[in-house]
């Protein structure tokens, strides 16, 4: 999809928050690759975010994720969401620019609207207001409405995207 349909939005200055409840999370280890590449395929069919992809396509992203071609990779500022045995959610986290920066909100279709994407979100800020870090930045697809929501919701706003 085109730079054009996509909205760079930044948190500043992060929010003070207090301590929500913790859903069973942890960190993103090389061995969920598989399961991660499989909750980005199944939470993006059938939305505007779909393009397509298959399995390998989506193996390539974790891969390329962890490999920090989307920034510096911050596992320990990600998350996993495991519900029933098996990931429901997760925020996956780089630094791009020197900004901490959402490469990737995911949520199964199975588990949406439960607020887990929020929590994720909230765990993230939390955890960068902590490190002394003052804003977040994510992407989002215009049209992607529940996420927009979300985001502004939070306090996201739009921010011109820096030329590259």
């Amino acid at each position: 999809m085109s730079a054009h349909h996509r909205r760079l939005m930044r948190l500043e200055p992060l929010p003070e928050l207090v301590e929500g409840d913790q859903d069973s999370v942890r960190c993103p280890l090389p061995e969920d690759r598989l399961a991660l590449a499989q909750l980005m395929l199944d939470s993006c069919r059938g939305s505007v975010d779909d393009e397509g992809e298959d399995l390998a396509g989506s193996l390539r992203e974790v891969d390329s994720l962890f490999a920090s071609e989307y920034g510096d990779w911050l596992p320990s500022f990600s998350g996993i969401v495991e519900l029933n045995g098996r990931p429901a959610a997760a925020t996956l986290v780089t630094r791009w620019r020197n900004a901490p920066f959402i490469a990737f909100s995911l949520t199964h279709p199975d588990f949406r609207r439960r607020g887990l994407a929020r929590r994720g979100l909230l765990r993230v800020i939390h955890a960068l207001r902590a490190a002394d870090d003052t804003c977040l930045q994510l992407v989002v697809t215009r049209g992607n409405t529940p996420a927009e929501r979300l985001y502004e919701a939070l306090g996201f706003v739009e921010v011109d995207r820096p030329a590259t």
